[in-house]
């Protein structure tokens, strides 16, 4: 059992409700606290209204700074706020998210995201993520109780069966390489962080079945680098039909970079929380009815992912 080592509250205006819930599995979330993983052997109990405890082995580390930094607590989004209350697809996220902000995670993790959700549809890859954790049902225990947490590099390269078990498919191998890559420390974490974000992506896209979607989307939520936009089929044709840009790749991700500049792959993530991440049909019908905002009823969605435990 991981001791207490320190609580506390944030004072900043942060919408703690939405930043824990967004993108968050629901073993991690239950709707007035969430359990924040910020190393190995060290784990924060959240709530709403942005009090926490931190439960770690080791009371020496600086906890406090990794929470913060997970939690977004010290990053400005005036100028992506700004620009998006300008923006025909995220004026009405940019009032109702005022206060959000994306929760950053480790490289690890990041990488396994990006892994699941490459050519799959968002309840797809949230569903195998949600497989992955259950399947190798590893747990920490804080307040006398027991809960689930993402395996690590290591637990997964011992029990690869478990992984294909999850459903993963042809995104096996990628998996299991980027595992091994961590776990050798071939790939860390601390050495990439000061890099520009084009090196870091060099640096990724040396792995195997990385490409710059993968890569991409691991920069947003690994490093906080959000000027290289992750961009897909779907954010191709939702770009393309919102803003009347050529549908393609190349055409989509120029007009991002020249519209959003540094915050590109936030405006692509706040894009898919926008719309629940529906399926393309559905987004695409949605834009054309002007509902960009998340809607209640989608479940799952980027807001409300319970429903995947009661799948």
């Amino acid at each position: 059992m991981l001791k207490q080592c320190v609580s506390g509250c944030f004072t900043e205006a942060i919408d703690f409700r939405k930043t824990l819930s967004v993108y968050n599995l629901c073993y991690w979330f239950n709707g007035l606290q969430a359990y924040v993983f910020l190393d190995s052997n060290a784990i924060a109990v959240v709530d709403t209204s942005g009090c926490f405890k931190i439960y770690a082995e080791d009371c020496e580390k600086d906890h406090v700074r990794r929470l913060r930094w997970v939690l977004g607590a010290d990053e400005n989004l005036e100028e992506f706020f700004e620009i998006a209350r300008r923006d025909m697809l995220l004026k009405d996220f940019a009032k109702e998210f005022r206060g959000w902000r994306p929760r950053a995670s480790d490289l690890w993790w990041a990488l396994l995201i990006a892994h699941c959700q490459r050519a799959a549809s968002f309840k797809q890859g949230w569903g195998l993520l949600h497989r992955i954790v259950r399947s190798y049902g590893k747990e920490a225990v804080v307040e006398e109780r027991r809960i689930l947490r993402p395996p690590s590099p290591e637990e997964v390269l011992q029990e690869p069966s478990k992984l294909i078990e999850s459903g993963v498919g042809f995104r096996a191998e990628g998996i299991l390489k980027t595992a091994e890559a961590i776990a050798s420390k071939s790939l860390d974490f601390e050495k990439l962080k000061d890099l520009h974000e084009s090196d870091i992506e060099k640096h990724l896209l040396q792995l195997p079945q990385v490409g710059s979607y993968v890569a991409r989307l691991a920069l947003v939520l690994a490093f906080r680098r959000y000027s290289l936009p992750p961009v897909d089929k779907w954010v191709t044709a939702i770009v393309s039909r919102a803003y009347g840009v050529e549908q393609r790749e190349r055409a989509v991700e120029a007009f991002l970079k020249s519209k959003w500049g540094r915050w590109a792959g936030l405006a692509v993530y706040a894009m898919t929380i926008a719309l629940d991440a529906q399926p393309l049909s559905q987004a695409l019908k949605r834009i054309e009815q002007g509902l960009t905002t998340p809607r209640r009823d989608v479940v799952p969605s980027p807001l409300n992912m319970a429903a995947f435990c009661k799948e």
